[in-house]
């Protein structure tokens, strides 16, 4: 038993720095499963992320290429050499699974630390005082009607994407309106380095944690770009929920001068009104679809189609099960569902806030 003992003694010693991440780690997954949103809000958003984000955020801009996909493709280049030498060399075995096992728990620790407590942040929707219970059909027809209002009047309209630095100040501007605190001074945008890989799973944009990175896809339709991009840039801000992410987007886009802007936050909301009418009886339903301009009928299908041409099934699949085990496991219950989830919120936001 002694000599048990001092086994086990030595063996933690010898392994110590893996035993401490990984205490490290377990502790940090319990704190994010019982973490408060006053914790978050009040102590980890304003101090220690705001503090990281805008460091890592300030690295990062000198950059052009994305730290993230040169981190996830050296380690994938690690894996598959390191697979290799271990079936070759049987005495390289012990350093290659030491050697990943230490990367992943740091990669894991920095994930928290860096970023993931941001899951527990409270809702948007509670935060701006948001009512999304009870909303009625006429709710929702009185905010398309609105919608519609606006946008009859832009088929003159010359498309014209914003630069990112634009895109940067519209964003920094519309949080100030919706009073929604600035954590991270956003510094640059960046182009998926495999947008062709991750446009034909559905991916259209997405924040790297590690090096606070706003990353946008290459493939992306033109007119999603403004709202995709306000999509990315909340995450930075440490709102962890898509629903949220998709409604800030839309928010501080609906009320914008730019009608491109505006139009780009439609095109994303409209196929909801559409899905949500269908319930409603086919001659008031009809009426609603025939207030859609033709043009903007047309983009919908263009838009449509452009998705679908370049969509892979299998691909699509797969990122969609692994986005939603990797969402239900930082706490967003939903999952990939929580996309869509900011419709009531649009809803109750339009009626609220924007005249005809």
């Amino acid at each position: 038993m002694i000599v048990y003992f001092r086994d086990m003694k030595l063996f933690i010693k010898r392994n110590r720095i893996y035993f401490g991440l990984l205490s490290l780690l377990l502790i940090q997954v319990l704190f994010s499963i019982m973490n408060s949103a006053n914790v978050v809000s009040f102590f980890y958003l304003p101090y220690v992320y705001h503090w990281i984000g805008n460091v890592m955020a300030w690295v990062s801009g000198f950059i052009t290429v994305s730290l993230w996909d040169i981190f996830w493709l050296l380690l994938v280049v690690y894996l598959v050499f390191g697979s290799i030498g271990v079936l070759f060399f049987r005495r390289y075995r012990k350093r290659y699974v030491r050697t990943l096992l230490l990367v992943v728990l740091i990669a894991a620790n920095w994930f928290y630390i860096s970023w993931g407590y941001c899951y527990g942040r409270s809702p948007i929707d509670k935060e701006l005082n948001i009512e999304v219970e009870g909303l009625q059909n006429e709710d929702f027809v009185a905010a398309y009607n609105k919608i519609v209002s606006d946008i009859s009047n832009m088929d003159s309209v010359d498309w014209n994407t914003m630069s990112n630095d634009s895109l940067i100040r519209v964003y920094r501007d519309g949080l100030s309106r919706l009073s929604i605190p600035l954590f991270v001074t956003p510094r640059r945008i960046k182009t998926m380095t495999f947008s062709r890989l991750y446009i034909q799973s559905g991916v259209l944009g997405y924040f790297g944690p590690f090096f606070n990175e706003v990353h946008i896809n290459g493939y992306l339709y033109e007119k999603d770009y403004p709202f995709v991009v306000f999509h990315e840039l909340s995450h930075q801000q440490g709102v962890g929920s898509e629903r949220d992410c998709n409604f800030i987007a839309f928010a501080l886009s609906c009320d914008h001068p730019d009608p491109s802007i505006r139009y780009s936050a439609y095109l994303n909301i409209l196929p909801f009104f559409i899905n949500y009418f269908y319930s409603f009886p086919k001659e008031q339903r009809r009426g609603l679809f025939d207030q859609l301009p033709k043009y903007v009928i047309e983009d919908l299908k263009s838009r449509r189609k452009w998705y679908n041409e370049q969509s892979n099934e299998v691909a699509s699949t797969i990122q969609s099960k692994a986005n939603d085990v990797y969402l239900k496991s930082n706490g967003v219950t939903d999952g990939v569902m929580d996309y869509g989830r900011y419709f009531g919120m649009v809803v109750s936001w339009i009626n609220r806030y924007k005249h005809q």
